[in-house]
Order: C-alpha cells, then structure tokens, then sequence
C-alpha cells in the first residue's frame, strides 16, 4: 500500500509503505570524476513496481558550503515512512543507517568544505585516476562516526537501526535546506525506468548500484527501458513483492558467505541455482494467479527453501573458505573500462563484445580453478591470470584507441520514429492505451531483435538481417498506421478537461498573484494525484474508467477546486518583484547574446548553469518560507544575480563569439509563431505543446551539434536542421489552420 503526502523534500513523510525496504547492497565507489562533487549514497525507493534501487552517484552540490543529508526510511506506526534527502550547511539525522563511503550512519567523514573548497578525506574517496589537490586523511573519524550494521538493515526503528538524533542532527534538522537537485531527481527517475533495478527483479542486487555520474546512469538506463521495459506483470509482482521474505532471506545469506569467505564461489553457485529456480517458480506462479500464491503453492515453495536453507547452511560451515583478492578487483575494472568505453563511443558495441568475451573467459577459468582448489589460486593459477588481464587490458585500451567509433545509424532512426508516432498517437487519443500497448510490444521484440543480431555480429547487421527488420519494421509501420485510422479513438472527455482546467487556475493564480509558489506547488501536487489515479486506471482498464472510477475522480476533483478556490482567496498573495524581474532580464541577456553571437553555446550553457541554480535557491527558498523571501535571502539572492551578470558581462565581451546565424533566428521565430497562436486561441494548449516538443527536440539536435563541433554547425547539419525546421513550420502551420481553437486565456498580471 503506498501512501502519498504533501510535504518538503526535507521534511515529513513522502512516502508510506507497509513492507520492509530490502536489506543495502554491497558495492564499490566508483571513482570521482572530477573535484568539486561530493558522492551522494544508494538508496531503496518506491514506485508502482516496488521498490527499486537508485544508485550511489557523485553529484556537483548546487552551491558552495552545502553538504548532502541521505534520505532514510523510519519504521513509526506500523508503516515503513520515507524522509527525503536534503543539502545544507551540516549533515542532519539520516536513521543511523550506514549507508558507506563517508555516511557511516552519524554525519559525513568523506570530505569537508574549506575555504569555498571541498577537501576529500583519502582514507574514504576513491580518486580514480583524478589529479585532486585538496586532500587530507583521517582515519579515526571514519570509526567515531560508524554504526555497526552487520545485516545491511535500510531502516530506522521496528527490527531495523536503534539510533536517534544527536543534538547537532536536531539543530542541522531546522537550519535552511535545498531539496535534491533536479538532476538528482531525474536520476531517481531513471532508476525507477530501469527493470534491473527492481528489487523483485534482482532480489537486492540491483544491475547498476553505483555510477560515477548522473549522466552515465542515464545512458545505461535508457538501454535498459528500451531493451526490456517494465511490463504490468513486472508492476503486479513488484507490489506484492517483500524483500523480507524467506526467498530474499537466503539471497541475502548467500551472499554474505560469498562476502565473508565462509563459502567459494563454486558453493555459492550452487546455492544461487537452487535459488533462483525457487524465485523463477514463485515468479510464475504469481504471474499466472495475478500476483500471489495459492496454499498449495505457498506449501510447495517452502519445502524448498528448506532444502536450499540446509543447503546453504551445509556450504558456509564445510570449512571451504576463501579470502578477497586482487584478481576479482582487477575483473571489475576490466569490465568498467569496457563499459565506459562503450558508452563514450570510443568503442563499437562489436569492439565492447570481443573484449568482454576475453573478460568472461578469463572469470570462467578463474571461477574453474577456485571451485578445483576449494576457492584459492595457486601462485602458477594467478601468474597465469595476470598475464591474460594484461594482455586483455592491452586489448581494451587498443580498441578505445583506434578511431573506430559508432555513430547513428538508419536502423535505431526508424526505431526512434515509429516510437514517436506511437506516443503521438495516444497522446491524440487516435490510439486508445491498449492498440498502443501492443504496438510497443511488437517494437520491443524487433529492438531486442536488432541488439541480438549485432552481438552475435560484432557490432553490424548483415544484408539479410537489415532486410528482415526492414520488413518487420515495415509491418510494424502499418500496424501503427490501422491502430490510429481504425476508429477507436478516445475523444476528449470531462476528466482531462477538468484537469486541464485545474491546472490553469493555479496557473493564472500564481501569475495574477493570488496565490503563492507555496499554494500552487500544494495544489499541483495534489493534482497530479489525481492525473497518475486516472492514468493507472485507464492502463488497467484498456483505456477508459468505469463508472465508479469516474465517480471517484469526480470527488477528488471537486476537492481540488474547493483548494484552489481557497488559495486564491485567503488574502495571502505575492507581489510582483524585482528577484523575478532581474532573473527574466539575465535569461534575456543570455539569449540575446546567444542570438547576436556575443556568447558561444558553450558560454551560454555555463552563464545558464549559475542562472538556474539560482532560480532553484529562490524556489526553494519561498517554498520553505510561505512563498517569500526573507531579507537575508533576498540580500544573497542579489549578490549572486551581481556575480552572475558580471559574468554575463564578461562571456560578452571576452572576445569569442560566433557569427549571428539563420539557424537561431529561425528556433526563436518558431517559438514566437507557437506562443502568439497559443495566446490568439488559434492553437490548443495540446497542439502548442507538441509543437514545442518538436522544436525542443531540433534545438538540442543543435546544441549538441555545436558542442561537439566547437560551437559551429557544419554545411550537412545546418541543411538537415533547416529540413526538420520546414517540418516543423509547417506543423505550426497546421495546427494554427485545423479550425481546432481555444479560447484565448484572460491576461496576466506582468510579472
């Protein structure tokens, strides 16, 4: 049962669960990538598939001075409750759950701020191969600051860690805090995407638990959500899925003999065999009876784990033991330079595949050995690993080394578009959420399709292959085209209208002042409540709600309106003020700059870089105070927009520019045709909204293009861009003409 409830990401409850997050995984830092982030910790979340985990990652904090709070689930009242994570000055109270790498349960040990610098403590940090200056070592302040949690518990309270807050946690607890930042959020979100990182998928050993950066996850995610997304099954199973059961239990015992010592890897093999046939069973058997077991199945099930729990038992006390080893520490970072590789497009997925063939080779035959020799190397074994490791280390560096890259290719183009017409097709409501389902269905078998093809050919698809997915891409085409001209369409209804509507009124309510950013952050909350209730139902329901449902959401609705009616009328207002005005006029200046060639892509990025993390300061600050700003904020919110114009200013005037070009004048025209047929009723939110998705996507086609060509655009680029902007004057065009209209909204108070 999840519950959900209004409250700051620092503060309260935001979320509710009756089961038990699963026990913490045992993984390694990854390296830093480079001064000035601090490593933020692994956490188990919760969403519509259960719990799921988002891996430890470095992250640049959004301002000097500020260190990261962990978030932590505390037992209380017989629910398992979520307290977000949060910056501030000093670390707060985060359950006593010994999270690792510096978050030993009390405070952080990891690093420290001096002077507007951050100093790593070398006895916690991995550097990697990172040149970092402001370094220091203190070891006995990792062991004042450990609490002992030998079972990996994830909780406060109930059967979890006895720890209460210090009084310096208390006081850190009412000092001023920033929310996690948004890149922060969009990586919990990516977790959340990610089906390896199901809990009652990987059983607590979740696909990815660390990455050195947000972005690197984010790749790795993206291929995950399109090779395998999460299906309804996945999403019935997960909700019904207790990390603390029996099945999770031995998972769990096994491990920690594979980690003490107490067992081999042969014996742990063996063991996570009968294991995992034990999960495969109890996975079917609840897909096929809609997420649970019969008595009967439930009698069977634990008979085995009876025999798999003496099983395990018998292997961690044979006397069989082995010790940690530089061999396997050498394996992993084999595999992550493989991995980063891949990802950077130094290296072709064909490339990544030989060398991770060599890898699998090399663990096999070391797996081989230890399970001969009851888990050890002998001397002749290692000498004979090392030199494999080396000359496969060669291999890797050779193949990130020889200008063999990959680029986009025909292939995942076509894929990518019938995706997109897919989601244009239930967005028009043209496809109803079941054709669109098995449309995705057979798009998911011919991507796997595509990925299996290319391992198997070292990279590249052969004639024939690009044949038959051309023709299975071909029928999936027309399977689109009749699922969105069949007839069985979802017209606008009542419900998406008055969400709209909802929606509009907090808007107009924070422009016109009525209501303050406080208010209107409460009552979107609470509507997209209500918008996720709608679209959980219709996916259950092929589409549209019963009769109760819309019952249901009508009442839900009604409140709603009574709350913004309410906060529009409780004579708490805000004024338009001079943060917000000189915070549009640096946007400006940006954008102008931008335009006029004065600023390169990349000096724009950064000025906007410092614009927005600003922007989030005055968020989260009104946020916390009722909507305002105190005189103290305001007084610092000033110096940074100074320091920020100054640097506007300078990226002017520093001497590089590019010259004024029709690619930019052409992206802000489109922008200006969109907003004025938004405003004249000519184009209906729905038809402005994909309009601007189009032109955000030629806009970051542009971006990109230029960061990676030095600001510039070649001849081809520019000549493919001007294309995509044709297509995309002409679906302004069309939406601006199609006789679909709205009514021009009342005009808002000028900020």
């Amino acid at each position: 049962m999840l519950i959900l409830s209004a409250a700051p990401a620092h503060a309260g409850v935001l979320v509710s669960v009756s089961i038990a997050p699963p026990a913490l995984p045992v993984y390694e830092q990854p390296p830093l990538p480079a001064p000035g982030f601090i490593w933020t910790p692994g956490y188990w979340a919760y969403g519509d598939a259960g719990y799921y985990w988002v891996p430890g990652v470095w992250v640049h904090p959004p301002a000097v001075g500020l260190l990261w709070t962990p978030g932590y689930w505390g037992f209380e009242g017989g629910v398992y409750g979520w307290h977000g994570g949060y910056w501030g000055p000093h670390v707060g109270f985060y359950g006593g759950v010994n999270y690792g790498f510096g978050y030993g349960g009390i405070g952080f040990v990891g690093g420290e701020w001096r002077g507007g610098v951050f100093a790593y403590n070398s006895a916690v940090a991995n550097f990697g191969g990172v040149h970092v200056t402001n370094v220091y070592e203190n070891r006995a302040i990792i062991a004042q600051n450990t609490v002992v949690n030998e079972g990996h518990a994830s909780f406060n309270g109930g059967a979890g860690i006895q720890a209460r807050p210090t009084p310096g946690e208390m006081q850190a607890a009412n000092e001023n805090h920033i929310q996690a930042t948004p890149r922060q959020q969009m990586h919990e979100n990516s977790a959340a995407q990610d089906r390896s990182q199901l809990a009652s998928v990987n059983h607590g050993n979740p696909g990815t638990p660390a990455s050195s950066n947000i972005n690197q996850y984010h790749q790795v995610a993206q291929q995950h959500v399109q090779s395998q997304p999460i299906s309804a099954a996945d999403r019935s199973v997960g909700r019904n899925y207790n990390p603390n059961t029996r099945e999770a239990n031995q998972d769990q015992r096994i491990a920690n003999g594979l980690r003490s010592g107490q067992m081999t890897s042969g014996e742990a093999a063996r063991a996570e065999r009968t294991q995992s046939a034990i999960d495969q069973q109890v996975h079917n058997d609840r897909v096929a009876n809609g997420g649970h077991l019969t008595g009967q199945e439930r009698q069977q099930i634990n008979s085995e784990q009876n025999a798999a729990s003496r099983q395990i038992y018998d292997e961690k006390h044979n006397g069989a033991t082995i010790a940690p080893n530089a061999v396997d520490n050498r394996e992993a970072n084999q595999q992550q330079r493989t991995a980063n590789g891949l990802r950077s497009g130094q290296m072709t997925s064909g490339e990544a595949a030989r060398t991770n063939q060599n890898q699998a080779g090399v663990a096999q035959q070391v797996h081989d050995e230890r399970t001969a020799n009851g888990g050890a190397l002998t001397g002749q074994e290692r000498q004979q690993v090392n030199g494999e490791q080396n000359a496969n280390s060669r291999q890797i560096y050779n193949e990130n080394h020889n200008g063999v890259t990959t680029a986009p290719n025909e292939v995942n183009g076509r894929e990518a578009n019938q995706d997109q017409r897919i989601a244009n097709g239930l967005r028009s409501g043209q496809m109803t959420s079941g054709e669109a389902a098995q449309a995705e269905r057979t798009q998911s078998a011919i991507d796997q399709q595509v990925h299996n093809d290319r391992v198997a050919n070292g990279g590249t698809l052969t004639g024939q292959e690009r044949q038959q997915i051309n023709s299975e891409q071909n029928a999936a085409s027309r399977q689109i085209y009749d699922e969105k001209h069949n007839g069985a369409t979802i017209a606008p209804n009542a419900v998406d209208n008055r969400e709209a509507n909802q929606q509009q009124r907090t808007a107009n309510g924070l422009r016109s002042g009525q209501m303050t950013s406080g208010e209107a952050a409460r009552t979107n909350q609470n509507q997209a409540g209500v918008a996720q209730q709608v679209h959980d139902e219709r996916t259950a329901n092929g589409g549209a709600l019963t009769g109760q449902e819309r019952q249901q959401v009508n009442g839900e609705q009604n409140a709603n309106s009574r709350q913004i009616y309410n906060e529009n009328h409780n004579g708490v207002t805000t004024a338009p003020n001079e943060v917000n005005g000189r915070e549009a006029n640096q946007d400006q200046r940006i954008a102008n700059g931008l335009r006029s060639g004065q600023m390169t892509s990349g000096e724009a990025a950064r000025a906007e870089t410092t614009e927005s993390n600003i922007d989030q300061q005055v968020h989260n600050d009104r946020a916390a105070n009722g909507g305002h700003l105190t005189g103290q904020e305001r007084q610092q919110i000033n110096r940074e927009q100074n320091a920020a114009s100054r640097q506007i200013y300078n990226e002017k005037h520093n001497g590089a520019t590019v010259t004024p070009n029709a690619v930019n004048n052409r992206e802000a025209n489109q922008q200006q045709r969109t907003a004025n047929g938004l405003r004249s009723g000519q184009m209906t939110s729905g038809e402005a909204a994909r309009t601007n998705q189009t032109q955000a996507g030629i806009a970051q086609q542009v971006h990109n293009d230029r960061a990676a060509n030095g600001g510039a655009l070649n001849a081809q680029q520019k000549k493919q861009v001007n294309k995509e902007q044709n297509k995309s004057s002409k679906q302004i065009y069309n939406e601006k003409h199609n006789s679909t209209t709205a009514k021009p909204a009342a005009k808002a108070k000028a900020r």
